[in-house]
This record gives C-alpha cells, sequence and structure tokens, in this order.
C-alpha cells in the first residue's frame, strides 16, 4: 500500500494527520490537498517531526480535524 492509499483509507475510517515522503515533485502539495497536516521529506528532522506533531494535535485539540 503506498502512502497515498494508506492516508485515503485512514481518512475513511479515521482522521488522522498523514506523514510520508515519496520522492516525487508536487508529493508536497499532492498531501497537503489530500488533508495532510504536514508534508515530511526523509530523513526526517526531529524538530520538523515534533512541530508537525504539536501541528495535529493542536488542530485536534481545537476541533479543526476533518
Amino acid at each position: 500500500m503506498s502512502g497515498f492509499q494508506l492516508q485515503n483509507h485512514l481518512s475513511v475510517s479515521a482522521p488522522h494527520p498523514d506523514y510520508r515522503d515519496h520522492g516525487f515533485p508536487g508529493d508536497d502539495r499532492r498531501a497537503l490537498a489530500a488533508g495532510a497536516i504536514c508534508f515530511l521529506r526523509k530523513p526526517v528532522v526531529k524538530e520538523d517531526l515534533l512541530t508537525c506533531i504539536r501541528l495535529a494535535l493542536d488542530q485536534r485539540h481545537s476541533g479543526d480535524f476533518q
């Protein structure tokens, strides 16, 4: 299952942030347009991951999660 297939599956079953990278141009825009909170490129920088987690938690807490 690709990251995009996983995101689609998760968004149907239960809304979740999505973090992934396939390394193709435009994937970041595609992921964000599909509802991802952040888009992380590999290798993942710890501070970037923590920022994305904080954003996801803030959205969940504020009720902005779809």
